[in-house]
């Protein structure tokens, strides 16, 4: 009895252990608020969830725009009506470091369909970006990208003159193209109208 007494106290222990770690993580401290249940059976619950989603593909991109896009998005909402200068410079972080694993994730990411799991790894690295208020994509930033962009930033910055340029040319040559158009077609409205015009007085005239 005495041994089970021991067992049964360390259980608890482990248990509050648990659910105080559980407590500091944001979403499950939001999700035990709102359904009234320990944060540490709100854990595992949404533990459940997860890996029964990312068994369905269809499961695993709804845990990914959750991630990527809708929860980093109400975060910069709330830290817009804070205006939190620092909070906001560290969420455009995040933002620029997502725009680069977005765009390599379209690019490549179909290399990866074959692999076992390989949803389950996107979600994984999804969830590493905004954990801890984005601290993993805040060291990518200024580890990798902060770095790739300063080197090359003058290079881009004339391509995106020169494109600017191109297109503003294009966009002065089409509003005139289409000018000479609007003309043309007026013209032969208004001729077209004369003549209609000249030969309804011509009918008048004979009868």
């Amino acid at each position: 009895a005495e041994y089970m007494g021991i067992i049964h106290i360390i259980e608890m222990e482990a248990w509050e252990n648990f659910n105080q770690y559980a407590q500091k993580r944001e979403i499950i401290r939001i999700i035990s608020e709102k359904t009234k249940i320990p944060a540490g059976l709100a854990f595992i619950l949404l533990l459940i969830l997860v890996a029964i989603a990312v068994m369905k593909d269809f499961g695993t991109t709804l845990f990914i725009l959750f991630l990527s896009f809708l929860y980093p998005a109400y975060l910069t909402y709330k830290e817009l009506k804070k205006d939190d200068t620092k909070a906001l410079e560290q969420l455009g972080k995040y933002w620029v470091v997502f725009s680069f694993a977005f765009i390599i994730d379209r690019l490549f990411g179909w290399t990866g369909i074959e692999i076992p799991l390989f949803g389950a790894m996107r979600l994984i690295a999804c969830y590493l970006l905004v954990r801890g208020k984005g601290i993993y994509s805040l060291y990518l930033y200024e580890k990798l990208i902060k770095p790739f962009l300063s080197h090359y930033e003058a290079f881009i910055d004339k391509k995106l003159e020169d494109i600017s340029g191109v297109v503003e040319s294009e966009k002065k040559d089409a509003v005139g193209v289409a000018s000479e158009v609007t003309k043309t077609a007026m013209g032969a409205a208004l001729d077209a109208a004369a003549h209609i015009k000249a030969q309804q007085i011509a009918r008048i005239t004979l009868s």
